[in-house]
């Protein structure tokens, strides 16, 4: 059971990272802890919602996190539900996965172990603990902090694909991205085109064949591109890229793309909304903090509650 006091730490015993180093990073959570953190390792959902009820019951004063975004994503989702309109205590995100784009826009430093050293450190002493405020998005009854479809579930498929997530594949799948715009071959893996309807704030977008929407409320997705601009969650908003730019056009403004730098094309939409909403007779493969879902006929995004992440 949780002592009171105790911070719960949340690690995914079968994460990539946790399998290839057999669980060492726990047993050194464990060390580096000294008492003041419980580390909670749920081999299944199950046990997840069951320590995350736990938590709620007996009351915790911060929450921290141990992996990517994916783990970050299961685990908030779940506290929250859990919380339901109470605010969530602060999360300190440990950044130990193959994804950390959540814990990267708050400039988090060095490894999940180190973040949780100078945490206690700092504790320890007294100090002044920071947070960074960040809405959260809402689709049904999951939240995240980045949404998206077409192009960028399509790259996550290819980095998925046969298990391997390491640099070398990433980098393999950058390259097929780079050899599809330049040859537009008309037969596209990564730039497969999206059809369906797209509305922001309800204003049907005037395009319905889409490389891809994307959606967040932090800056960075990975691979060095942050080309999302969130603003502050007072304003309860996200951000969001819509574009029917054809693999050229992609090549062409690859830089302000990257950069997150508007594109002078009627076919390219960039807008901070409070919903959005899609539409597809084909259905609509869709990620959210890089987990992968599928819904039939259409998806609605709206803004969630704010969380307050700890920066150290």
């Amino acid at each position: 059971m949780n002592q009171v006091g105790k911070i719960p730490l949340f690690v995914n015993p079968l994460s990539r990272i946790n399998k290839l180093r057999k669980g060492k990073s726990i047993r050194e959570f464990r060390e580096a802890g000294q008492g003041l953190v419980e580390v909670i390792a749920p081999c299944s959902f199950d046990e997840l919602d069951d320590a995350v009820a736990r938590c709620r019951r007996e009351g915790i004063s911060i929450l921290a996190i141990s992996g990517g975004d994916g783990s970050i994503h299961q685990v908030l989702t779940r506290f929250i539900r859990e919380y339901g309109s109470d605010p969530l205590p602060p999360v300190l995100l440990l950044k130990d996965g193959t994804m950390n784009n959540i814990s990267r826009t708050i400039n988090l430093k060095g490894s999940g172990l180190s973040i949780l050293k100078r945490y206690l450190a700092r504790v320890r002493r007294g100090d002044a603990i920071g947070t960074v405020p960040r809405n959260t998005l809402r689709i049904e009854d999951r939240y995240c902090f980045l949404f998206g479809n077409g192009l960028v579930t399509n790259v996550l498929d290819a980095v998925y694909d046969g298990g391997s997530k390491g640099l070398l594949k990433r980098i393999r799948v950058f390259a097929r991205a780079i050899w599809e715009c330049a040859s537009d071959t008309g037969t596209p893996r990564l730039f497969k085109r999206f059809h369906g309807r797209v509305a922001l704030d309800g204003s049907y977008l005037p395009c319905e064949d889409f490389i891809g929407v994307l959606a967040g409320t932090v800056e960075t997705v990975g691979m060095g591109f942050s080309p999302l601009a969130p603003r502050h969650p007072g304003e309860r908003s996200f951000h969001v890229i819509a574009t029917a730019l054809s693999p050229r056009e992609v090549l062409r403004y690859f830089i302000r793309l990257k950069r997150g730098k508007p594109i002078p094309s009627p076919r390219h939409f960039y807008r901070h909304v409070s919903s959005l909403r899609m539409e597809s007779p084909e259905g609509i493969t869709y990620t959210m903090d890089g987990d992968l879902y599928h819904a039939s006929g259409h998806v609605e995004v709206d803004i969630g509650p704010v969380v307050n992440l700890v920066y150290v």
